[in-house]
């Protein structure tokens, strides 16, 4: 259907979706009340620095992750000639299939040794930040389609242990009343790390 059109088809559906949420979520306390509430669980976040600490880990992250996600296929292209179609498939398939994986891993993992290690959830999203972070590079400069699999396959592995964790280490350390907020910041923070550093990587590939 076009590139262009699968932008608008999956905006159409998002937006709809978000008409469908409008109508079904209630407000379940006052929204006086709330505003205060969110003053203090704000305050409360920003003065917790295992959450400010996870919310760093989770930008790192997106900004690599997104940039990888948005231009291999372009590196792939040009430093192995591949076609769009096989330069998309190679830079996308692996790497998010491996994501699936360390996240299914990672969660079942941690369910069961949360009953015993204290904060696994916490050690575990920071093994998945160090683990990742090597292959990403290694991506980048693999000389063959095989390495280039094998690295970016195994930067979804364990950025899936990270993936799978990091929001219910984010819950262990704060309130469960301020759950949707914290949620909500940790998300944005990504999303925003994300958005800037495949800018920045567009302008990078330009000068450097």
């Amino acid at each position: 259907v076009g590139w262009r059109n699968g932008f608008a088809i999956a905006g159409g559906i998002g937006i709809a979706y978000s008409v469908f949420l409008w109508g079904r979520l209630k407000d379940a306390g006052g929204a006086v009340q709330q505003r205060h509430a969110v003053g203090g669980a704000v305050r409360g976040l920003v003065g917790n620095g295992r959450f400010l600490a996870l919310v760093g880990v989770f930008s790192l992250y997106n900004a690599v992750q997104w940039v990888l996600l948005g231009w291999f296929p372009t590196y792939l292209q040009d430093r192995l000639g591949l076609s769009m179609t096989a330069s998309g498939f190679n830079a996308t398939v692996y790497v998010q299939v491996c994501v699936l994986v360390g996240i299914v891993v990672g969660s079942v993992a941690t369910d069961r040794w949360g009953r015993r290690v204290a904060g696994v959830r916490l050690y575990v999203t920071a093994v998945g930040l160090l683990l990742s972070a090597p292959f990403t590079w290694l991506a980048f400069q693999a000389a063959s389609l095989a390495e280039a699999r094998v690295y970016s396959a195994l930067f979804g592995l364990f950025g899936g242990l990270l993936a799978a964790n990091v929001f219910a280490a984010a819950y262990d350390i704060t309130p469960v009343e301020t759950r949707g907020l914290t949620g909500s910041l940790l998300n944005r923070s990504g999303g925003v790390a994300a958005a800037v550093m495949i800018y920045m990587a567009g302008l990078w590939r330009e000068t450097l």
